[in-house]
């Protein structure tokens, strides 16, 4: 299995933080903020893994280089125009094959064990599994509806057409595994996988799951945010 690390943003939420740097080389506890998903990806036995860059791409590649320095293979797909989460995936499709693989936002702090989201996945069936958690009032993050048995019914604006008083409320976290259907649904120009993929997906009875996580996890793309992550005392220890 291959993993995808979501780079490419130009990171408004930080303002003047982003201007000449990149978010996910922001410091974080004297590591960039991206190397919080490379390590739940080393963690997991994931070796090879892909990059998608746009905003300053040259400081990430000098950064993080081919991944030796943290036991990975690590590969960019440089984007000259942004695609957004949608078409950076569809861009680098080939490198995935035809087997399933874990995508990742480059934001969110998370000692999640991905071995075990990976299992559900295969376990369920599933074309999609978004780990998601019962924290709806977190802002930014898209707000899911679920069955009682963690299908996914309803994903942000869907929200308003689902009916059922039945329903569980969850936010996705940013980390999903996904089957290679995703990319029937996806182009390879700017879109959201969030509206391109999954809300379509959902509509044509796709089994898309719902991992519920409540363990650690932190989103690190805002100011707020991220002064929290600065100073919170118990972010998950990192050994390559």
């Amino acid at each position: 299995m291959r993993a995808m690390i979501l780079a490419a943003g130009f990171g408004s939420r930080l303002h003047e933080l982003t201007r000449d740097y990149p978010k996910p080389l922001i410091q974080v506890q004297r590591h960039y903020l991206i190397e919080y998903a490379l390590f739940l990806i080393k963690k997991a036995g994931i070796i090879d893994v892909m990059i998608n860059t746009h905003y300053h791409a040259d400081k990430i590649r000098d950064a993080l280089q081919d991944g030796r320095k943290y036991g990975l293979h690590i590969s960019y797909s440089h984007e000259e125009m942004i695609l957004g989460t949608g078409g950076g995936v569809k861009r680098a499709e080939t490198f995935f094959g035809h087997e399933p693989f874990v995508l990742i936002n480059s934001d969110i702090i998370c000692d999640i064990e991905l071995t075990k989201v990976i299992d559900y996945h295969f376990k369920q069936n599933a074309a999609a599994t978004m780990v998601v958690r019962d924290d709806t009032a977190m802002p930014n993050f898209d707000e899911i509806k679920l069955t009682q048995d963690y299908r996914i019914r309803a994903v942000g604006s869907q929200i308003r057409t689902a009916k059922s008083a039945t329903f569980l409320n969850r936010m996705f976290t940013g980390i999903h595994v996904l089957d290679p259907i995703v990319f029937s649904y996806l182009k390879p120009e700017f879109s959201s996988i969030i509206s391109d993929f999954y809300r379509i997906a959902i509509g044509d009875d796709l089994n898309i799951m719902g991992y519920d996580f409540s363990g650690f996890w932190m989103d690190a793309g805002s100011k707020e945010s991220l002064d929290l992550a600065r100073n919170h005392p118990l972010l998950p220890k990192m050994e390559f």
